[in-house]
């Protein structure tokens, strides 16, 4: 796994996780969180914890869809890491709009489901 800097997998998508799709947004939690924090969430289940910084210039991959990380809000590697919680947002931005955000480009949601594995990888 040379490279990679986390992988996961979706085990469960909240009922209101998809609300967010207009607004090109998609929040993670990791498996054990709240209920509450998952009803709006996508849970996952950590197969390869953080082994490096998430950054500007990584590669993610959601379910064989590629982007390109474009900017990190300055607490996202510690709350992945932590409680396997981060927003994504679609939208290619060079400077992290709140603290918890990782920005992706293209600036398309992706198709997400039980199953699919994300991961970063440099």
């Amino acid at each position: 796994m040379e490279g990679i800097k986390y992988l996961t997998e979706v085990v469960g998508i909240g009922p209101s996780a998809l609300e967010f799709k207009d607004e090109k947004l998609l929040v993670l939690f990791g498996e054990n969180s709240p209920e509450e924090l998952l009803e709006f969430s996508v849970a996952h289940r950590v197969e390869a914890g953080l082994t490096g910084e998430v950054m500007a210039g990584d590669v993610m991959v959601i379910d064989r869809e590629e982007y390109a990380v474009t900017a990190v809000g300055d607490v996202a590697n510690k709350t992945l890491e932590e409680l396997g919680h981060v927003t994504l947002r679609f939208d290619g931005a060079e400077e992290a709009q709140l603290p918890g955000n990782i920005h992706l480009f293209p600036d398309r949601f992706p198709d997400i489901k039980d199953g699919a594995r994300i991961l970063i990888r440099r």
